[in-house]
Formats: C-alpha cells, structure tokens, sequence
C-alpha cells in the first residue's frame, strides 16, 4: 500500500470536524472543488467511502469515524509538537547514582560528591546507603553509576569492576575541647587508659586503629563501637570518648559536632575508592568527582 497522504487526510479531518466542505473550505482558504477532489483521492487510496450524503449534509461512514479518530490523534500530537518547540530549549538533567558503604563517614561522603552538584549541567542526584556486598550486588546490575569504599574490590568478587583511588588521608583523634586536653601532652603515650569510642570490629579504619595501638603498646579503654560513624561523633561530642575520623573531615567535625582534632595517627592513613564497572571513568559527574577529590 502506497503512504499515506496527509495532506489529503488533513482535507477530510478539517471536512469533519468543521461540518462539511464549505466550512473548511473557508478554514483553509481553498476552493470546495479542490478539498472535494483531495478526499475523493483519500477514499481511492484507502479503497472506502468516508461520507455519505444524508440530504445536504455529509455524514461520517463507519469507516470514516474510524479514520477521523485516528486523524485527530495525529493532528492533536502535530499541535503539541508545535507548542513544545515554541518553548525555550530544555537543558537535560544529568543522572548519576551514587552507591555510599555505610562505614564512611557522612562528612566524608558528602565532601566527596559535592563537586557534582556543582557541574555547569543541572543533575539528578541519587545516592543509595548500604554494606558493600550489597551496594556491589545493585553495581553489577547497573542500579549505581558507582560506589564509595573505604577499601578495594574484595579478591575473589566475579564482579566486572575497578578500583579507583579518589583520596588518601591522615586519621586523626577527635574530643571535646573539656577531653583532649589532658591527653595533648606528651600525645600518644598519654593516651593509656583514655576512653574510645570504636568503629565496628569489621571496618578497615577498626583494623587500622587495633594496629596502632598494638604497635604503641596501648590498651584502648573501649566505651562503645557503633557502625554509624555519625552517632559516635553525637557521643563524642557529650564527652563521652575519644574518635578516630580522617583529618580531612576536622573543619566539618568542628561545626557539626564541636569536636577538636587531638593529635594524628602516625602512619595511619585511610584511603577510599569509588567502584566503578569502567576501567576509564567517563560518566562526567563521576569525572568531576574524582578529579576534584585528588586535587
């Protein structure tokens, strides 16, 4: 069958909808004879009669509702098109979700995704919260654009992904100004029988921390372990122990908590990677994450 003629449909839809040919003749300043020959041309091309005469007026065939009901879809869609480009040209919005292992801190996170909200582009921003296994699990399936850690790819995970070093940081101490004070001297042996608060046994920065105080002969006074870091920094800040936090984070600490940096760990350092399922990031928020994070 030969394409449709829209104009010639366009003719009959006008006929229809404005009551006869004289109507739209006027509508479409064509002569009745011309919009006459155009939908006798359409009735040929689809091989059915869409009027019949009743008296002086045209009706509709059951075929021709049928088609008019088509016409007005397409010609509806054609005056919605029409709007639409009239309008300013819509900048659209770049997505990126963000898988965050829930052992990083939430000062941390946010340092280190902030430079996406500030891309020329505006962004739909969505960070999903949770264990690493789980976060890697949504990765695979292409649910997260990335993921935060604090350590690598575990050995072992048949999981197509990569590891990227997006910062390396000192860990520093953390208290009240009322708590760190009588620890400042002679800082770190003066640190027997001083309280802590802990991260949980599992985490990396809790294996870093036993290390330290395995190599500085000290047995920590232990008065909780919390795998929020959040709520270790609330308690922290009653006065209640001292945390272990990446230094870079101690303007953020200050402000939010009203704890003090006491002192940096020697040779502790924490580093933390996005996950990524490309071994070259392209995705350009993500880019612009890493690349202000190493700087």
């Amino acid at each position: 069958m030969t394409p449709l003629n829209y104009n010639h449909l366009y003719y009959f839809y006008r006929v229809a909808i404005d009551g006869g040919i004289t109507a739209a003749s006027r509508h479409l300043h064509l002569t009745p004879q011309t919009i006459s020959g155009q939908i006798t041309a359409l009735e040929q091309q689809i091989g059915y009669p869409l009027f019949e005469r009743q008296g002086k007026k045209l009706a509709l065939t059951q075929r021709g509702r049928m088609v008019l009901s088509y016409a007005e879809d397409i010609f509806h869609l054609g005056d919605e098109l029409k709007a639409l480009l009239k309008q300013p040209e819509r900048v659209e919005r770049l997505s990126v979700s963000v898988g965050i292992v829930d052992v990083i801190p939430k000062a941390l996170a946010y340092t280190l995704i902030k430079p996406i909200t500030a891309l020329p582009q505006p962004v739909h921003l969505v960070c999903r919260e949770g264990n690493l296994e789980h976060l890697l699990a949504e990765l695979a399936v292409n649910k997260l654009d990335l993921v935060l850690s604090e350590r690598p790819i575990p050995t072992g995970t048949r999981l197509r992904a990569y590891n990227h070093l997006v910062v390396e940081t000192d860990i520093a101490l953390f208290g009240t100004a009322a708590l760190i004070e009588p620890y400042q001297r002679d800082f770190p042996q003066s640190l027997a029988g001083a309280p802590f608060l802990l991260p949980s046994a599992l985490t990396m920065l809790s294996q870093l921390l036993l290390s330290w105080f395995d190599q500085h002969e000290l047995i920590p006074q232990v008065v909780g372990e919390f795998d929020d870091s959040a709520l270790a920094y609330a308690f922290c800040h009653e006065g209640l122990g001292l945390v272990a936090a990446p230094a870079l984070i101690a303007e953020d600490l200050r402000e939010q908590f009203g704890i003090y940096p006491l002192g940096i760990l020697d040779g502790v350092r924490a580093q933390f990677y996005a996950l990524s399922p490309h071994k070259k990031i392209k995705h350009p928020a993500i880019v612009a994450m890493v690349n202000r994070a190493r700087t």
